[in-house]
């Protein structure tokens, strides 16, 4: 049985939604991933766009995120820098490392930036024939520099090590729809996601529990209006409705799409791949 297709999926629980993202492209939220390991949990927030990598023959097997959905090709998929994630099972060796790695994180940026600062502090009172906190060590100018050089290669790794945190998932957890929740095998979704790139992570998009709590509020999710990823109406595979009803109006909005935006064939050609799942 085929275990992969050349597209990716992007679900949604509303018809219009869905004819909102064929207009005017993805738009990314925050995600809660939970990740566990003995005692300890830890939650991160991720800011993203997600897909599904999956195929034709399981699709009704996703209606969790709603009974509309998007296909995308991944020729698309890749040019915009997106990624499968990794995915964690809750007792495996490398959760464990992971848990550690992410409680540290703090420490180790805090341990990096105040020594950076002291040794370029060191540095311009050697400039200077000044006194440092540094001095005692005998620091030099080109000591100073050979250190300032390998501390910023430090901070390399951990922005790689923080970065590469974002595309993690659980390997399988509680799924919360409205006021329930089930277990659900988050593997199984072979997700594909788009994550800002890291600078921006770091500040426009780094909360915490609280933060995110406002921001999430009791109501529908909220979007990210400035995490967009557009594409060509020539991306699209696949556009999936939820019944007859479904695909005379969708058919209908495509119609009244301005000819500036859409021309005639792509019309013909969306309206073609329009299926109930």
């Amino acid at each position: 049985m085929l275990k992969s297709m050349d597209s990716l999926f992007h679900f949604t629980k509303d018809l219009d939604v869905l004819f909102s993202i064929l207009t005017t492209g993805f738009t990314g939220s925050f995600c809660k991933e939970v990740f566990k390991y003995g005692d300890s949990e830890i939650e991160q927030y991720v800011p993203k766009i997600s897909f599904c990598d999956i195929t034709e023959y399981t699709l009704s097997e996703y209606k969790n995120y709603g009974n509309y959905g998007i296909g995308i090709s991944k020729i698309w998929a890749k040019e915009n820098k997106l990624n499968p994630v990794l995915y964690l099972e809750n007792h495996s060796l490398i959760s464990k490392s992971f848990i550690n790695g992410f409680n540290s994180s703090r420490k180790a940026y805090g341990f990096v930036s105040s020594t950076c600062l002291a040794l370029g502090q060191t540095w311009r009172a050697n400039q200077n024939n000044e006194k440092h906190e540094l001095s005692f060590l005998n620091i030099n100018n080109e000591v100073a520099l050979d250190y300032l050089d390998v501390l910023q290669a430090t901070t390399n790794v951990l922005n790689y090590n923080q970065y590469s945190l974002l595309f993690i998932k659980p390997y399988d957890g509680k799924l919360s729809r409205k006021d329930e929740s089930e277990n659900y095998c988050f593997y199984d979704e072979r997700e594909w996601c788009y994550v800002p790139e890291m600078q921006e992570c770091f500040t426009k998009y780094n909360i915490d529990k609280e933060q995110f709590l406002k921001w999430r509020g009791n109501g529908t999710k909220p979007l990210l209006e400035d995490l967009k990823l557009n594409f060509k109406f020539t991306d699209i595979t696949h556009l999936l409705v939820k019944d007859e009803s479904d695909i005379k109006v969708l058919k209908n909005k495509i119609d009244q799409l301005d000819v500036q935006i859409i021309n005639a064939d792509n019309k013909e050609r969306l309206k073609s791949i329009i299926k109930i799942f």
